[in-house]
Formats: C-alpha cells, sequence, structure tokens
C-alpha cells in the first residue's frame, strides 16, 4: 500500500515549484518596463502611507485594545516568517547536497 506524502514533503515541493518557475528563474529588472520601479512611484507610497496612516490614527481610532491583545499578532508574523524561512533553506540545502560529489565516503 502507497503511503501518502508527508505535509513536510508537499510544502517542499510546492517551495521547490514556485522557486523554480521559470517566471522567477528569467525575471531581470528593467527600470523603464518594471512595474513601479520608478523613484517618483516610491515617493508617492511612501507619501500616501504616511498620509493615511496619520489621517486614520487622528481621525479613527481603531485600536483603543489594550497592548497585550495586540502583542501575539507581530510575534505569530515573525514566527511564520521564520518556519518559511528555515524552509527555504532546508530546501535549498538538500538541493546543493544532492548535486555534490560526497567528499568522504564510508565503507562498511
Amino acid at each position: 500500500m502507497p503511503s501518502s506524502p508527508s505535509p513536510m514533503d508537499s510544502i517542499t515541493s510546492t517551495l521547490h515549484h514556485l522557486l523554480n518557475h521559470p517566471t522567477i528563474l528569467h525575471f531581470t529588472w528593467s527600470p523603464p518596463l518594471t512595474f513601479a520601479s520608478s523613484p517618483h512611484f516610491l515617493y508617492l507610497t511612501l507619501l500616501t502611507y504616511v498620509s493615511l496612516t496619520f489621517l486614520l490614527s487622528r481621525y479613527f481610532p481603531f485600536f483603543f485594545l489594550p497592548p497585550h491583545f495586540l502583542k501575539p499578532i507581530p510575534t505569530n508574523f515573525h514566527v511564520q516568517l521564520y518556519t518559511l524561512k528555515t524552509l527555504f533553506r532546508c530546501s535549498k540545502v538538500d538541493q546543493r547536497m544532492e548535486k555534490k560529489k560526497p567528499f568522504l565516503t564510508l565503507y562498511m
């Protein structure tokens, strides 16, 4: 009876597919053609972000919750990012190890 793939296998295969997608592999940065690559766009985005942050915090105080309710949100986010980063590293190390010849072969 064939065994079902483990969740780690499916995550690794998904990451491998995403990292080796032709769009990602053959991406080139060309400022006139790449979307949102001009300094004008950068300045406009930053100005919009700062303005909206100021206006929303001043006129619509959404966060009336105490800080101990809000602290787990960034913590959870960072743990998820760290987990993804670790998975990416593990998959890259596995790929590199498969390509290399063994440095030392032990015969038993």
